[in-house]
């Protein structure tokens, strides 16, 4: 087994199948300004290194500063008066020099089910933002909710199809069923903390 000599080392020792008893993988991260000293017991190595830091920007908070700078990136509010809500212009796509009411969601019905769609701008897909689709009989209630997938799918209920056209996904919501009640569709965006 590895032995670590440093009081800044965190990390782990991994073995692999059909490997001699002296070989070993040791996965380390170390936070200080010299390298951690490993021993496996057979020989010991120095290991030195550099290391930077680097901070990802989640994607909302990029496009919030270029699109949305007055309104402090609030999801909820229109930076520019279109109609359409900061959240649902990252994800369809829109910006601030933009009017963006012909991106929103479209919803149809055939007699049998009730399609709801949209274009979803593949720069929106990011761990830190949950897209969903909700649908009701009221505007106050919405009972079902449907998760919109990073991934390409094939539905039911979603279907997404990657690169509709260049950085644009489809997605597609059918909910069958009989269609004699009023059913309303609203697309919803949340940042995850």
């Amino acid at each position: 087994d590895a032995t670590v000599t440093s009081p800044e080392y965190t990390g782990v020792d991994l073995r692999a199948g059909n490997m001699n008893a002296e070989a070993a993988y040791l996965v380390a991260t170390n936070e200080g300004s010299t390298g951690p000293t490993f021993s496996t017991g057979v020989s010991s190595v120095i290991a030195s290194f550099e290391a930077s830091e680097t901070t990802v920007t989640p994607a909302y908070e990029t496009w919030a500063a270029a699109n949305a700078p007055t309104t402090g990136g609030d999801m909820a509010a229109d930076e520019d008066g279109d109609g359409v809500a900061n959240g649902i212009e990252f994800v369809i796509g829109g910006g601030s020099t933009t009017n963006d009411l012909d991106k929103r969601p479209t919803v149809s019905t055939d007699g049998t089910s009730m399609t709801f769609s949209f274009e979803r701008s593949q720069q929106s897909i990011d761990p830190t933002v949950a897209v969903t689709i909700e649908i009701g009989t009221d505007l106050t209630t919405w009972p079902n909710v449907y998760p919109v997938p990073d991934a390409a799918t094939v539905g039911p209920p979603v279907t997404v199809t990657k690169d509709r056209s260049p950085g644009v996904d489809s997605v597609i919501l059918t909910v069958p069923g009989a269609l004699e009640e009023r059913k309303f569709g609203r697309l919803k965006v949340e940042i995850i903390p």
